[in-house]
């Protein structure tokens, strides 16, 4: 290995490159992704009979990504895990920005096990509502909820799902009955500052309404004070003027 290999691979500025480079290709592929699985989603039987005439020019697809987008949308959503499919597009998003703008990249992986886990979950969940529908929960859903029920039956597929709802809940979001009664009670607590505060505000402006009334009746008392002042200083200046006209006399 040659100085300027070891050079590039030890580099900080080229590996940031190539860390923003692979970001934004990630981005980009997902946002292709959630774009073409919400057009087969929309037109996915069109998009299903073009699959057949692949290289037929002459037919089109329906998908906004054309023949190439409408493949993949049916390999990920109708062959694969159905909707759930819709958190791959998700994670690649998040996996890119983190990279891009270098933000949590140590928390990738453990994105990426929460994500599957989340997809395995959902794509159970959508075969156990929708059983005669695989377009929502994919063949792989399908099968997955066939071969659950036949050894452990309805109740114990949605035994299992309320199970594993409940290690997400507890395990990733780590809401535990403690927490959820402390953040009651902070939601509570705050219910109660915000209605006292409105009712010290309502008692304020009661109480601000009665000198409103005494200031209107203000300008009368200053009228009539300064009609008052207005006597007297005639009067001074009248007796000033008589005693000034009988010096001059």
């Amino acid at each position: 290995m040659t100085k300027k290999e070891k050079s590039s691979q030890t580099d900080p500025k080229i590996r940031r490159q190539r860390q923003v480079l692979f970001g934004g290709g990630l981005f980009l592929l997902g946002l292709l992704l959630i774009i073409s699985f919400v057009s087969y989603s929309l037109n996915w039987k069109e998009d299903y009979s073009s699959l057949e005439s692949f290289f037929d020019r002459s037919v089109p697809a329906k998908n906004i990504l054309s023949k190439v987008g409408a493949l993949v949308s049916h390999l990920f959503i109708y062959q694969g895990v159905g909707f759930a499919s819709l958190l791959f597009p998700y994670l690649l998003c998040l996996s890119g920005f983190k990279l891009f703008f270098d933000r949590n990249t140590e928390k990738i992986l453990s994105n990426w096990s929460w994500g599957i886990s989340h997809i395995i979950w959902l794509t159970i969940f959508l075969g156990y509502l929708f059983p005669s529908d695989p377009i929502y929960c994919g063949i792989v859903g399908y099968e997955l909820n066939l071969f659950l029920k036949t050894y452990v039956g309805e109740i114990g597929v949605l035994a299992i799902l309320i199970f594993f709802f409940m290690c997400f809940i507890v395990i990733q979001l780590k809401w535990t009955p403690e927490n959820i009664h402390l953040w009651w009670g902070k939601l509570w607590n705050k219910k109660n500052k915000t209605e006292n505060l409105n009712e010290n505000f309502g008692e304020s402006v009661s109480l601000n309404s009665t000198p409103n009334e005494e200031e209107k009746s203000k300008p009368e008392v200053f009228k009539n004070s300064e009609e008052k002042i207005k006597k007297k200083l005639f009067e001074n200046y009248s007796l000033k003027t008589d005693e000034l006209v009988m010096e001059v006399q």
